[in-house]
């Protein structure tokens, strides 16, 4: 029995050393994993680091230092939990998404994973970026046409065919289909017309102002896939009778062109000088006082932004509008302006910028007058009771709301905000991305400056836009004109 026992106080005490020098190890599990192993240039790769740590905030990852054209477009952090109820396995998870721009191989450092254990260090390792392959062709359509029309009046869009280098399919196949409330024309293209790479030519002709929507679609030739993009167009009610009659069909231009901008819609006056009376009280008092002298501010912001307008820059235009409408001491009085511009493009339930030089001065005025009030209640009543808990409590809100308000108007950064030269949205920084929308031209839009891909010689970023729709996407840089 005494042998026994001694046997058991060994395998007990052999036991509590190795848990012991367990719990002084802490060590945890880290996995990299890449899916494809090998991928192909300008197409999803996805590296996902597995971290045997259950409590996704206490870990931190410190990726490496990655290739300009190897950079991660996002990181996603979540808790992921393996086998049933009784065995569940939890690790915090780490997503990167890739999208390589050129072939090669690349080196990834190591990640460095820190949690209250401890920090580790990923082994570094390569990735082959396979080239596309020439014998699997990619071809590449997009739809090039104005993104509005009116009701009774025609417009020729051309579906564009890029990445093919072989006979072009019958266009009946790109053809969509018919439907109530507009008339369909395509047309084969011609010799011409297919070296400059144009599938089809289709032409509209709407009969009421209902929103035209040709869904997505994928057809299959010659073994190879075809994805025909979506094709969305406003359609406004019908010119009143006696009015012109011109076609709407203005010669599109490329979604992807540079510094020409290109407005669909017809050109429309630049609002009057003088802003009509009707459009608000600020301004009726600003040109009545005598604001708009000839070599004001005013002034030359109007005539500059009207040389934009009257050459076609509309996007242009309304973002010099916007930026001095926020940050001018006479901002007010380019809201009518402005807001008579859009409506001309029928830009309508945008949101208006708020004005810096109103908050600011509000914030300082309100916070002056709160501490001359303490100042002055404090020296009265030295000698009396201290004022009630909740009164204290209102003032402090009062002066930590109005002093956040002041920190955030100051600390504003330019370059968040803009208005677009027409072009689409899309899914994904990919000319050959899924479209999500078409904005117009002169679209005002957030943008989001933390969320810039490059890929090749196109700079991509994500913007939402500032109005009822919230519509939110990737586009070109380019297409966008900061303020």
């Amino acid at each position: 029995m005494a042998r026994r026992g001694l046997f058991s106080a060994r395998h007990l005490c052999a036991v509590l050393l190795f848990c012991a020098a367990r719990l002084c190890a802490q060590d945890f599990a880290v996995s990299l994993r890449g899916a494809p192993e090998s991928p192909l240039a300008e197409t999803l790769w996805t590296l996902t680091l597995l971290v045997g740590h259950p409590l996704p905030d206490e870990v931190e990852v410190q990726p490496p230092v990655f290739d300009n054209s190897f950079f991660p477009d996002k990181t996603v952090k979540s808790l992921r939990i393996t086998g049933d109820a009784e065995t569940a396995e939890r690790q915090t998870e780490f997503v990167y998404t890739f999208f390589p721009g050129n072939p090669g191989v690349f080196p990834i450092g190591p990640f460095t994973v820190i949690t209250p254990a401890g920090s580790v260090q990923t082994e570094p390792f390569e990735v082959n970026v396979r080239a596309v392959s020439v014998s699997a062709p990619r071809p590449v359509l997009r739809w090039v046409g104005p993104s509005q029309m009116r009701v009774g009046e025609s417009a020729s869009f051309r579906l564009m065919l890029s990445g093919w280098d072989f006979p072009y399919p019958p266009a009946r196949l790109f053809a969509p289909p018919l439907r109530d409330g507009i008339i369909i024309e395509t047309e084969e293209p011609a010799a011409g017309d297919v070296e400059s790479s144009v599938a089809l030519r289709l032409t509209l002709l709407p009969l009421k102002a209902a929103p035209i929507v040709f869904p997505a679609r994928t057809i299959v030739y010659e073994n190879v896939s075809f994805r025909i993009p979506a094709l969305s167009i406003t359609v406004i009610p019908a010119r009143p009778s006696g009015g012109e009659t011109a076609s709407a069909a203005a010669s599109p231009q490329d979604s992807s062109a540079g510094q020409t901008p290109d407005s669909a819609a017809a050109a429309q006056e630049f609002p009057a000088f003088e802003t009509p009376l009707t459009s608000g009280g600020i301004s009726r008092l600003f040109f009545r006082l005598g604001g708009h002298s000839p070599d004001g501010d005013y002034a030359n912001i109007y005539h500059t932004a009207k040389n934009f307008w009257d050459r076609g820059y509309h996007a242009d235009a309304l973002a010099l509008l916007r930026q001095n409408e926020r940050d001018h001491i006479l901002g007010p009085a380019f809201f009518p302006l402005r807001k008579q511009a859009e409506e001309k493009l029928d830009l309508r339930d945008t949101k208006n910028e708020k004005s810096r030089i109103v908050t600011l001065g509000v914030s300082i005025l309100c916070l002056t007058l709160f501490f001359t009030v303490a100042i002055i209640y404090t020296l009265k009543s030295r000698r009396k009771k201290r004022p009630p808990l909740f009164v204290m409590l209102i003032f402090a809100a009062l002066v930590l709301f109005f002093a956040v308000l002041l920190y955030r108007t100051v600390s504003v950064k330019n370059g968040g905000n803009g208005t677009l030269r027409e072009t689409e949205v899309r899914l994904v920084p990919d000319l050959s991305g899924e479209p999500v929308a078409r904005l117009q031209d002169g679209q005002p839009v957030k943008i989001n400056v933390k969320r810039i891909f490059s890929r090749g010689q196109i700079s991509w970023i994500w913007i939402e836009t500032a109005d009822n729709k919230n519509i939110s996407g990737w586009i070109p840089e380019e297409r966008a004109i900061r303020y």
